[in-house]
C-alpha cells in the first residue's frame, strides 16, 4: 500500500459524529470530481473511503449513490437540490466554503479530513515531503487556503493542474502537523521518524 492509502485508512477508522458530519461531508463534496446541480461524482479508489462516503450520504442525507467501480454518483436532481439547500447554496453560481459550518476546531478538522479523503495525496516520506489537496473549484481553493492559514498558520503553495486547483505543502513539519490535525497521528509520527532517520544517516 502507498503512504496515502495508509493515511486514508487511518482516517476512515475515526468515528463519524453528528456535530461534525456536515463539515466532513462538505469537504468531500467540494473536493469531489464533480459537484454541481447536474450531478455529483466522487471518485474513491479505496473501498474504505467509498464506504465512509456512502455512510454519510445514506445515514445523514438519506441519499443512495450509484456505485460504478471506483466512482460514486448521484443523478437525482431532487437529491442534489436537497444537498445544495442543506449547505445554503440555493442561489450560488460558484460554490463557497460555508464558514458557518467550520467555526469550531472539530468541524474544521472534519472538513479537511473529508477534503483529504477525496482530494488528498502525500508522497512517501522516505522519498520526499509533499502533501496536496486538489479541487475543481477555484473559489474553494482560495477559501481553503485562507482557512489553513487561520487554523494552522501555514502558507501553502498553489498551482493549477489539469483543470484542478492544487494546494500543497513541502515542509515535513507542516505535513506532519496537518496530518495530526486531521486525526492521522500514526502517519504524522511516520513523517517525523522518516525525517529523523534521514538526519541520522
Amino acid at each position: 500500500m502507498s503512504f496515502t492509502t495508509d493515511i486514508k485508512s487511518e482516517l476512515c477508522h475515526l468515528p463519524v459524529t453528528d456535530d461534525t458530519v456536515l463539515a466532513e461531508m462538505l469537504g468531500m463534496l467540494l473536493f469531489a470530481g464533480q459537484f454541481s446541480r447536474d450531478s455529483l461524482r466522487i471518485q474513491c479508489e479505496m473501498p474504505a473511503v467509498r464506504r465512509r462516503v456512502q455512510t454519510l450520504l445514506n445515514q445523514y442525507f438519506d441519499i443512495w449513490p450509484e456505485e460504478n467501480d471506483t466512482i460514486l454518483q448521484v443523478w437525482d436532481r431532487q437529491d442534489i437540490e436537497r444537498i445544495f439547500e442543506i449547505y445554503g447554496y440555493e442561489r450560488e453560481s460558484t460554490l463557497p466554503l460555508n464558514r458557518a459550518l467550520v467555526e469550531d476546531e472539530p468541524s474544521r478538522a472534519a472538513f479537511f479530513r473529508g477534503a483529504f479523503l477525496i482530494g488528498g495525496y502525500v508522497s512517501t516520506p522516505e522519498k520526499g515531503y509533499h502533501l496536496e489537496l486538489t479541487t475543481v473549484h477555484q473559489r474553494v481553493a482560495r477559501e481553503a487556503y485562507t482557512l489553513i492559514q487561520d487554523v494552522l498558520n501555514f502558507y501553502p503553495k498553489s498551482a493549477s493542474r489539469g483543470g484542478g486547483q492544487v494546494l500543497y505543502l513541502k515542509q515535513s513539519d507542516q505535513i506532519s502537523d496537518f496530518l495530526a490535525y486531521l486525526g492521522a497521528s500514526v502517519a504524522a509520527m511516520g513523517i517525523i521518524e522518516a525525517k529523523l532517520e534521514k538526519e541520522l544517516n
